[in-house]
């Protein structure tokens, strides 16, 4: 089990928005993101299958450590939830794999 920046989400820009995170988090670093069949695909060369993932979150995790509320976070999201943003372009996504019989 792994979870991996996807890159179908906010994620996509997030190096123009960079510095604005760093002002915000302050020990925040670079990161590669990935597309969840790229991940699937190295797994499954080294004989692990039967992917399932779950996306997390669709807003960037910087507004949610802003506001610093579990409360607020949840009414974010739950939207986005709902209309199917977070399936569709949430991250991180939550990737479990298992070895194949």
């Amino acid at each position: 089990m792994i979870d991996y920046p996807e890159v179908r989400s906010f994620n996509a820009v997030q190096e123009l928005f960079f510095g604005w995170k760093k002002a915000i988090e302050r020990n925040t670093r670079p990161f590669r993101c990935f597309r969840g069949r790229e991940l699937q695909s190295e797994f499954a060369r080294h004989g692990f299958g039967q992917p399932v993932s779950r996306p997390e979150l669709f807003f960037p995790m910087v507004i949610h450590r802003a506001a610093g509320s579990a409360v607020v976070s949840r009414g974010l999201e739950a939207p986005a939830r709902m209309l199917g943003l977070t399936r569709a372009f949430g991250s991180p996504v939550v990737l479990r794999v298992s070895r194949a019989s």
